[in-house]
């Protein structure tokens, strides 16, 4: 059992990551992209813990639809795959599994310019796709279990909502 607050429909995730963008016309830019989020997930009454940590790495295009000197707004759409670790301490006993995962997804960014710096905000819905068996189990947590799948189903949807800080070369 894990503390209800930190579970449920959505989780907050705090992480970093690192894009370069190149618009080749005025009307399209190309986007590579990594980046990490983390979790943490307790019960209070048994000091269980499980640790989540996701690095993603992606190729978008994006659609510059509004362009002024101070603001853009872009669409955009991507694909890419996920590196999946979760770390469980769960009495005694502890463990890891870590998987892969792909994805495709759709998007909308703001950029707001003060001189060389953006602020960026993006909003963006992914489909995400998990081969559930093809994990790695390590651990006393796993010790004779043979096929134990990554504790997320096939497929999934995940919105997420960022901000961000970018310098313009």
């Amino acid at each position: 059992a894990l503390d209800p607050r930190y579970t449920g429909g959505s989780t907050p995730m705090g992480g970093a990551g690192v894009f370069g963008r190149f618009r080749p016309v005025p009307l399209v830019g190309i986007d590579l992209a990594v980046r990490s989020a983390s979790g943490r997930y307790k019960d209070d009454a048994t000091s269980d813990l499980v640790s989540n940590f996701i690095l993603s790495t992606e190729a978008s295009v994006f659609l510059y639809l509004a362009r002024g000197q101070v603001a853009q707004f872009a669409l955009d759409a991507g694909m890419g795959g996920i590196y999946n670790r979760v770390k469980y301490e769960v009495g005694e006993r502890d463990g890891i599994q870590a998987w892969g995962s792909g994805f495709v997804r759709l998007g909308a960014d703001a950029e707001f310019y003060v001189k060389r710096l953006a602020f960026v905000l993006a909003l963006r819905g992914y489909g995400v796709f998990t081969d559930t068996h093809n994990v790695q189990n390590k651990g006393g947590l796993f010790e004779g279990r043979v096929d134990a799948p990554a504790p997320v189903t096939t497929y999934q949807t995940y919105i997420s909502i960022t901000g961000g800080l970018a310098y313009r070369f």
